[in-house]
């Protein structure tokens, strides 16, 4: 059994990264090595380890908010 993973799956795995947005047009060996990596992250995810520690760091809600209004009164 080969128990040696890459630098870049320990990594997602104790979550000190995370993958990118994936792009459509990319090529099918790439998208195989992303699914794998995928697996990693996930484990992190749910485990909570490192970034993930406080859940989804991708569901911000600063993201979302609707854009701060100028301040200023009438000229």
């Amino acid at each position: 059994m080969d128990t040696e993973i890459s630098v870049n799956a320990a990594m997602l795995q104790e979550g000190l990264a995370r993958l990118e947005k994936r792009n459509r047009w990319d090529r099918r060996e790439r998208q195989q090595a992303l699914d794998n990596l995928e697996k990693f992250q996930a484990e992190a995810k749910t485990s909570r380890r490192g970034m993930w520690q406080y859940g989804d760091i991708q569901s911000d809600d600063e993201d979302t908010a609707p854009p701060a209004r100028k301040s200023g009164g009438r000229k």
